[in-house]
């Protein structure tokens, strides 16, 4: 899962400035160049930063544990010694993620060393011309970095990663990499809470889960949180309305979609990027906050936010394909919505005065909600596909499926592109108008602008 090579400028080990379609940095012969390649400069030069800070403290805590080893000798490893040994170095333990069982593993590892003098120390941890056995190196922590991206949902497998320890040429202390493993996780892998409702509309649980991610930086403390949508073929449509049918199969390439939709601080951080085709006013919403989704978008001002962002990033973001949509909402789900055969206003914000089926009334909030405050996403990770606000697609609207697109692509070949597609309903809207397959349409046109309309952005691999 990575974009082109040439989105990679410089080495994330060293900050060398890279060749173009470069495999391998040429002043330290790092080599895992297209693993790196989702980051950018600013990205690159943080995780360098935090290598370095992992480096540093292992260094700490590594010097201070063999200066206590040695003034207590033989017998450390007995209660009443190791006590004042684990006394003096828990700080630093602490600083690189260990307990005192992990500190006592290390202990155990130092003590079968021959150290001599100050200097072998300093050489312990993560250093590219590091060839001694002292702890992981630069390249132990890159090969973590791939495991964990090998990972299909981010659950780790004890029997897999133990083999993987064994892979390695050089000894290597297993709780420090454990912990940088968590770490890259964390990073590489977005964790959400998934829920279940019946057709009463009763919340019936909630589950965790993890799926693949890369989040893209959009300055003032402003990032974009893209996960992969993985690819695969599912039904689309439905025979409730004439403007759902026919059902149809769809095949899904995989790709990247915003876990939530676009927030009015994204959209501030995106509107000071240099014009593309037109301008863009900063604050446009009706309900205003940072985290609330902006609304009150044009089609066009929407397809701009996506081509600002391409240019500047180099990645390719857009607006999703009425077919991408509906995948992603649905997320393997046939019923009516993501979360069964009814919605809820504890986790859907939509006018639960007019419900579906059998379930049961609700609020009705008449306004926005802050992006995934409500706290469950489907089974993909995404937020928001129902309710809140509706959300513009690609393409320009049909009548009905017949003839569609179906490898998932953008149907844009009508002769009128007046109106495209919206989907996913409204805080204003009923649960009928929030289900998966629900289809609408507005004016394409600038001056199209509506409280109850948002976006959110796509992004092939």
């Amino acid at each position: 899962m990575s974009v082109t090579r040439k989105n990679l400028s410089h080495c994330p080990r060293c900050d060398t400035a890279l060749k173009p379609e470069a495999s391998q940095c040429d002043n330290c012969e790092y080599q895992e160049i297209e693993d790196t390649d989702l980051l950018d400069i600013t990205e690159q030069r943080e995780y360098k930063e935090h290598l370095q800070s992992q480096r540093a403290a292992w260094i700490e805590f590594d010097k201070a544990l063999r200066k206590k080893l040695r003034e207590v000798g033989d017998g450390w490893s007995r209660h009443e010694k190791w006590k004042p040994i684990w006394e003096y170095i828990e700080p630093m333990a602490q600083a690189i993620g260990f307990d005192q069982r992990g500190a006592n593993k290390r202990a155990e590892s130092v003590s079968d060393e021959t150290v001599q003098t100050e200097e072998s120390t300093t050489s312990s941890l993560p250093n590219a011309s590091d060839h001694d056995d002292h702890g992981p190196r630069i390249s132990h922590l890159d090969a973590v970095r791939k495991w964990v991206a090998a990972l299909s949902n981010g659950e780790v497998d004890s029997v897999l990663w133990r083999r993987f320890l064994q892979s390695l040429v050089d000894p290597v202390d297993d709780s420090f990499l454990e912990n940088f493993r968590d770490t890259e996780i964390a990073r590489q892998f977005a964790q959400f809470e998934t829920a279940r409702v019946d057709a009463q509309g009763t919340l019936q649980h909630r589950g965790q889960k993890r799926v693949k991610r890369f989040i893209e930086n959009l300055g003032d403390d402003c990032d974009l949180v893209m996960l992969l949508i993985p690819e695969g073929e599912f039904q689309m449509g439905s025979d409730r309305y004439k403007w759902e049918r026919p059902v149809h199969s769809v095949n899904i390439r995989s790709f990247y979609m915003g876990q939530f939709p676009v927030s009015q601080a994204q959209w501030r951080a995106v509107t000071r990027l240099p014009k593309v085709a037109i301008e863009l006013e900063d604050h446009c919403s009706a309900f205003t906050g940072d985290n609330l989704p902006v609304d009150s978008v044009s089609w066009v001002e929407a397809a701009e936010f996506c081509a600002r962002l391409a240019k500047q990033t180099s990645k390719p973001y857009r607006l999703p394909s009425e077919a991408e949509w509906e995948y992603a909402c649905r997320a393997g789900n046939r019923e009516a919505f993501s979360f069964g055969p009814a919605i809820t206003p504890i986790i859907v914000n939509y006018d639960a005065t007019h419900v579906l089926g059998d379930a049961a009334t609700g609020i009705f909030r008449k306004e926005t909600v802050p992006i995934g405050s409500l706290g469950a996403a489907n089974d993909f990770g995404l937020f928001d596909m129902h309710g809140n606000l509706c959300e513009w697609c690609e393409d320009e609207w049909h009548e009905n499926y017949e003839e569609a697109p179906t490898n998932g692509s953008a149907w844009t070949t009508a002769e009128s592109s007046a109106l495209r597609v919206t989907r996913g309903g409204s805080w204003t809207h009923s649960a009928e108008i929030c289900r998966s397959s629900d289809r609408s349409r507005e004016s394409a046109d600038v001056s199209t602008r509506l409280h109850y309309m948002g976006f959110r952005v796509a992004a092939s691999l």
